[in-house]
């Protein structure tokens, strides 16, 4: 299954999860009913209607209440759920080692895979091996291990468990698991309500009150039991599947078993030298050396990694598949289980950074600098949705992200992608125009809105930005996301604003300058918080905004008449009829609008358009992709929510 369906599957998922939350509820509803009632007659008393209606009424509040309150509070993303655990943020300049190499791994699975790298966080008190990804999009996607991941698990596995948590990140799984957190929430309130009325009994001076609180406390704590039942079974119901899916696309990213597969190997085998929380867990369930020692373990289990806590009941309630099954589908047979020792510091290990044994020769072939942005196409444009939401081979995405660290800091911006105040100005300075007059009217505008110091850091920003090759503004942004994201909500739509007014400054807006924008907006700033609602269900409901896509890619493309290359991609847009539009009719104000709407198709409907748009832009023949076409189809991509790999040659060469 390839990224659109996996997203689908995401969506049915999430149904499935509203329906059981749903069972649930009424669930433990109707047993504190029926104990009312219960009681009641034992006592000879029937309860008037007003009385079941006034205490179904106090529970959907408390229940849904608590649901939506959890919601809000996560609206902030996977910010949140790290700091749920006391995860902090990996400093982009650390001096340790092995967070140094966390934060390489992480750069070079999201360049890979054409995501904006996430922000890192350690888990620095947990000593178990374990790692989560958690967010409500790409946007605010966070990877988080835990020291013992850092420190036990070799580069190859290391790499291997960022693998499993991309997965998790592209296949739809974070904005499920939010949900998932909120529900069960609300749903263990009850039991947690009573728990409350049994420490105020408890604590209570009047005996006489304190009876009948204490009693209400045990029935509410008992019959909210039901609460926290379900939620484990919604859990466990949604949870395990993910899993195996996270393992298997783990592998293909990485082409490598012995990364997400050595990293379980060595969870089950963390047990001699464990930390006493380690053996306690594993005396409750052998080789448990993913346990978590946070409080809020049990509730976050399902997202992480491995199992956090010992599970409520095995079994159909587990939240994790058994290990020795997980292993056994990724290597087709039984295996044995690691020792995890500390590692070596990265970099003595023998391994270090190399890539695996079987790709050197490739890297070799196809030198670093030898690099297009548009995503690999294997065979030909209808092979371009298959690539969506995967990575390069290791080698590969090894050499693409090594070439941009080198030339990176030849132009001295290493710095300046890391400071966020430093990444504001970087991505103005990409924005700024080459004519001496309108560059300082642009100028005079960032001077305006943060200072003097920012408009003399500008000159050298844009210096260093303007030795960039084709088409590589948008991998800087990339790389520029985690410090752009740890600016504040207001400080991100003033960014959004002040890049408004420099392309503003000369009247009109050049190509460079909207993909960079449509970018931008999609991934910082309110706008990029919306929650984006397929409605769409096939791309011939919106016919004039497909014609405006695909007709930008076909005017960009510099080796054929525009007429040739949209005719060339409209064959993939079946039952449609769809008209080049002329140049003048390609504006901001219409193709803005036209990417927003074309997001709300259901993700089984896009490919379609990426097929079409990747026809117009890519000459199979010549195996020439133009800069300007290829970066507009990775913004569409970016629009859509669909991440598209960068393309090395090797990957230009598999095409043929």
């Amino acid at each position: 299954m390839d990224f659109f369906g996996h997203q689908q599957q995401a969506r049915t998922a999430t149904r499935r999860l509203l329906l059981l939350f749903a069972l649930a509820i009424v669930g433990v509803v109707l047993a504190v009913n029926g104990a009312i009632l219960l009681a009641a007659m034992a006592a000879g008393i029937v309860p008037a209607p007003w009385v079941h209606g006034l205490v179904s009424g106090a529970l959907l509040a408390l229940i849904l209440g608590g649901t939506l309150v959890e919601s809000i509070r996560l609206r902030a993303g996977g910010p949140e759920v790290a700091r749920m655990v006391d995860a902090r943020l990996v400093d982009a300049q650390s001096a340790d080692p092995f967070e140094r190499r966390l934060r390489h791994v992480v750069e070079e699975m999201a360049l890979a895979s054409g995501t904006p790298v996430p922000r890192v966080y350690l888990m620095a008190d947990e000593a178990g091996i374990n790692a989560f990804a958690a967010g409500n999009s790409l946007q605010d996607a966070v990877v988080a291990v835990t020291r013992g991941a850092l420190t036990r698990l070799t580069r190859d596995e290391l790499q291997g468990v960022v693998a499993h948590e991309f997965s998790h990140i592209l296949n739809g799984d974070m904005r499920l698991n939010m949900r998932m957190i909120a529900m069960i929430y609300g749903l263990t309130l009850v039991s947690s309500a009573g728990r409350l009325l049994l420490r105020a009994a408890a604590e209570g001076r009047d005996s006489k009150a304190a009876t009948p609180v204490g009693l209400a406390g045990i029935g509410l704590w008992t019959l909210g039991s039901i609460g926290v039942f379900f939620s484990r079974l919604i859990n466990a119901a949604l949870s395990r599947q993910r899993e195996y899916l996270a393992d298997a696309s783990a592998v293909q990213f990485t082409r490598n078993p012995d990364g997400i597969g050595g990293a379980l190997r060595r969870i089950g085998g963390f047990s001699t030298d464990a930390p006493a929380v380690l053996r306690k867990a594993a005396r409750r369930r052998p080789g448990l050396g993913s346990a978590i020692a946070h409080h809020h373990a049990r509730t976050l289990s399902p997202i992480f990694l491995g199992a956090a806590s010992a599970p409520f009941m095995s079994g159909a309630f587990a939240t994790h598949p058994p290990l020795t099954e997980r292993l056994r589908r990724i290597y087709g047979r039984s295996v044995s289980l690691l020792e995890a020792p500390e590692q070596p510091l990265p970099g003595a290990e023998p391994t270090g950074a190399e890539p695996a044994a079987a790709e050197p020769a490739a890297a070799a072939r196809h030198p670093p600098g030898a690099i297009s942005p548009l995503a690999p196409l294997k065979r030909g444009a209808s092979a371009l949705p298959a690539s969506i939401g995967r990575a390069l081979a290791p080698a590969d995405a090894k050499a693409y992200v090594e070439s941009w660290r080198e030339r990176i800091q030849a132009l001295g911006l290493d710095t300046a992608l890391k400071d966020p105040p430093q990444a504001r100005l970087l991505t103005l300075a990409m924005l700024l125009d080459k004519g001496a007059s309108v560059a300082l009217a642009q100028r005079r505008i960032v001077i305006d809105a943060l200072g003097a110091s920012a408009g003399d850091a500008l000159g050298a920003l844009h210096a260093a930005v303007a030795a960039l090759p084709p088409g590589g503004r948008l991998p800087l942004l990339d790389l520029a996301m985690p410090a752009l994201q740890q600016l504040s909500l207001a400080e991100s739509d003033g960014l959004l604003r002040i890049a408004d007014a420099l392309i503003a400054a000369d009247g009109r807006m050049s190509l460079p300058e909207f993909l960079l924008l449509t970018t931008l907006r999609r991934r910082i700033g309110s706008a990029s918080r919306a929650r984006v609602r397929p409605i769409h269900r096939s791309l011939r409901e919106l016919p004039d905004e497909a014609a405006l896509v695909l007709s930008l890619i076909a005017h960009l493309r510099s080796s054929r008449p525009a007429s040739e290359a949209f005719a060339e991609g409209r064959v993939f847009l079946e039952g449609m009829a769809p008209v080049l539009q002329p140049l003048g009719a390609l504006t901001p104000s219409s193709l803005g609008p036209a990417l927003e709407r074309l997001n709300q198709l259901m993700p089984l409907a896009k490919p379609a358009l990426v097929k079409a748009c990747a026809a117009a832009a890519w000459d199979v023949g010549s195996r020439q992709v133009d800069w300007r076409a290829a970066s507009a189809l990775r913004t569409l991509c970016t629009a859509l929510d669909a991440p598209m790999p960068p393309m090395t040659q090797a990957a230009i060469d598999a095409v043929h």
